[in-house]
C-alpha cells in the first residue's frame, strides 16, 4: 500500500523517471557510445525547483520572503515593457539614421572623412 501512495503523487513520479533515464542513460546508452543523448530531461530537473517552492510558501515564517520574491516578479513584468519601449525607440532611431546618412550621397559620397579617406557609407548603409 505504501508503493501505490507513493505512486500517486505527481512529483515522485517524475522523480523517478529522471532517475530511471539517468540510469539507462548511464548503464545502457553508454555501452553502446551513445551516451549523453538524454540531455533533454534535464529540463525536468529544474521543476524540482518547483516542489522546494511550494513547500516556502507554506511556512509563515517565509511570508516575508513570498512578498519580496513577488514584489521582484512584479519589476520583472515591469522591466519587460522598458525593453519593448527602448527595442521600438532603437527601431525607429535606426530607421531614421539610414535615411537622413544611408541616403544621403552629396553630403557623405564626395568628400574625405576625418583621415582623409571617404566614408564608405554604402558598405554600411547599402545601396
Amino acid at each position: 500500500k505504501p508503493r501505490r501512495i507513493f505512486f500517486q503523487d505527481l512529483w515522485n513520479v517524475l522523480d523517478s523517471l529522471l532517475v530511471l533515464a539517468a540510469c539507462f542513460d548511464a548503464s545502457f546508452l553508454a555501452l553502446l557510445g551513445m551516451g549523453g543523448q538524454i540531455r533533454f530531461l534535464t529540463v525536468f530537473r529544474a521543476l524540482r525547483i518547483v516542489k522546494l517552492v511550494r513547500l516556502v510558501r507554506m511556512f509563515p515564517v517565509f511570508r516575508e520572503l513570498w512578498l519580496l520574491v513577488g514584489g521582484l516578479s512584479n519589476s520583472v513584468r515591469a522591466l519587460a515593457w522598458v525593453g519593448v519601449v527602448v527595442l521600438i525607440v532603437l527601431y525607429v532611431g535606426s530607421i531614421i539614421t539610414t535615411a537622413e546618412i544611408g541616403q544621403a550621397d552629396d553630403i557623405y559620397g564626395t568628400g574625405p572623412s576625418y583621415d582623409g579617406e571617404v566614408w564608405p557609407y554604402k558598405e554600411y548603409f547599402g545601396s
